[in-house]
């Protein structure tokens, strides 16, 4: 059974009698009285609080491969009762992970544009998280600025990993898309492999470092689904919001930032060369 969003709703707020075994499970309620959460493509994830601690309860919208591989212990099987309409019961899967406070990463830039010094710091730290992603031997397999949780001490930590790929996941099953302004535009029709993240990181870690340098930019080439210019329009040497980044990373004589930026015309998804270039600063 794959539920809606209003039947999953009621499940959770009465959540003393539909969980199976999370029985100190309590959603985290708004002003109105209605659970807080939030929809994306393939879940919706509610805020709750769990033995004394906050968590993100997933429930999921369409049937998803390799949860139990991804997810291992905090995968809960056949967990939440759910009734349709015509009053039969089934039990769900539910995912509870870890619950990260903050803003998205998005979001974060839309308020903090103009402030050079944070988006510089927002810049480092994203580095160093695109770097700590391309040495484990996982890949998250969405990176996107909705994925990315800016906590209020400006860490930031990856959500939703659904599209996960490792050495466990069954590839045959997998028939995660990416997001489109985000991916290379060939990410569809070459294997799954690990390399599935380099081009959203190289792509994200560009804008960041032309931000920090010019605010502005956020506020003339910023569209909701893309972040200062989409993969495909790059790839395909037709952007003119790529072209000014280059020139200003000439103007301010970045040729780290300049050479990751190049990276973003490869033909293929895969950047070998990122890692050295990240970790070159």
């Amino acid at each position: 059974m794959i539920a809606s969003i209003s039947q999953y709703v009621v499940s959770v707020l009465h959540a003393c009698d539909t969980f199976s075994t999370l029985s100190e499970v309590q959603p985290v309620l708004r002003a109105d009285g209605t659970p807080c959460f939030s929809v994306g493509n393939s879940a919706v994830v509610f805020k709750v609080k769990c033995a004394g601690r906050l968590h993100s309860l997933r429930c999921y919208l369409r049937r998803k491969a390799n949860l139990r591989v991804i997810y291992g212990a905090r995968f809960y099987e056949k967990e939440l009762l759910i009734f349709d309409d015509d009053g039969r019961c089934e039990r769900v899967d539910v995912v509870l992970d870890e619950w990260h406070e903050g803003e998205t990463l998005d979001r974060a830039i839309e308020r903090h544009c103009l402030d050079a010094e944070y988006m510089q710091r927002l810049s480092h730290n994203f580095e160093h998280l695109a770097l700590d992603l391309l040495d484990k031997e996982w890949a998250h397999g969405d990176i996107k600025p909705d994925n990315i949780i800016v906590s209020a001490d400006e860490s930031l930590h990856l959500i939703d990993f659904d599209a996960m790929v490792s050495p466990e996941v069954d590839l045959t099953l997998y028939d995660e898309e990416g997001t489109r302004g985000f991916c290379h535009p060939l990410r569809n029709y070459v294997p799954v492999a690990k390399s599935i993240d380099d081009y959203p990181l190289a792509l994200i870690v560009t804008a960041l470092a032309a931000l920090a340098y010019d605010g502005t930019l956020a506020e003339r080439y910023g569209v909701s689904d893309r972040l200062l210019f989409d993969a495909e329009s790059v790839v395909g040497a037709h952007s003119v919001n790529f072209d000014e980044v280059l020139r200003l990373f000439v103007a301010k004589g970045d040729g780290r930032h300049f050479h990751i930026a190049q990276l973003l015309r490869s033909a293929e998804p895969a950047l070998p060369r990122l890692r050295k270039l990240l970790a070159s600063y």
